[in-house]
């Protein structure tokens, strides 16, 4: 039921009448939401017809892709796209840039709807996110701009009372393994995932599955 906020970043979504941006349609989606609503008398059948509690209910259940998608569709479903309740529960993946059978340098990305969105909703909405899972695949790299903003917009006002984090990849038994992923492993910008332990003051349970611990000396062997 955890509400994904990773999505396969090939996804074509519409930002016009995005709930995260601008509305600069303002009319057409009300002229749309009044015809909905003028129809319902008539048609007590349509899905805004329900109540609003049911209607947060069903979008419940719809990954982020499918919610912002109905979002855009007329102004009941854009006013929706923002109750907290849907914000209560958060998947956040970032995954590293690059191949690693070569040598340059990979970089942690957000795998979202389209890069500049996902940061906007997590500057949005992270205020309301009290169940939150952190992603972040492969070994840790430098992150780039938007990740560090993302991973700042979640410090603040931080009021999570559950956090899961898996970060990097899992210490394999592999020695050729270990010590590629000390050589490009980074921790310059830890401070910012351990400042989401620090700062939720709400915090009743912390999962660490993973964490980047290397014997820096040992690899350089």
């Amino acid at each position: 039921k955890c509400q994904q906020l990773c999505i396969d970043s090939d996804s074509q979504i519409d930002k016009s009448s995005s709930p995260v941006t601008e509305d600069r349609d303002g009319v057409s989606m009300l002229s749309v939401h009044e015809s909905l609503r003028s129809e319902s008398v008539t048609n007590p059948l349509l899905v805004t017809f329900l109540p609003e509690v049911v209607l947060v209910n069903i979008m419940e259940y719809l990954s982020l892709k499918d919610r912002y998608h109905l979002s855009v569709t007329c102004k009941l479903f854009y006013e929706l796209f923002s109750h907290p309740h849907l914000w209560r529960i958060a998947h956040i993946s970032l995954y590293a840039e690059g191949n690693y059978q070569q040598t340059s340098l990979h970089r942690w990305r957000l795998k979202a709807i389209m890069h500049t969105t996902m940061g906007e909703i997590v500057r949005r909405f992270s205020y309301l996110f009290q169940h939150l899972s952190l992603e972040m695949f492969h070994h840790v790299q430098p992150f780039d701009d938007s990740c560090r903003q993302m991973l700042e917009d979640l410090n603040k006002d931080c009021r999570l009372e559950s956090l899961s984090i898996r970060l990097g990849a899992l210490a394999p038994n592999d020695k050729d393994v270990q010590r590629a992923s000390a050589r490009t492993n980074n921790f310059n910008d830890l401070p910012l995932v351990v400042g989401l332990i620090l700062k939720a003051v709400r915090l009743k349970r912390l999962s660490i599955i993973s964490w980047p611990l290397h014997d820096l000396v040992e690899h350089k062997m």
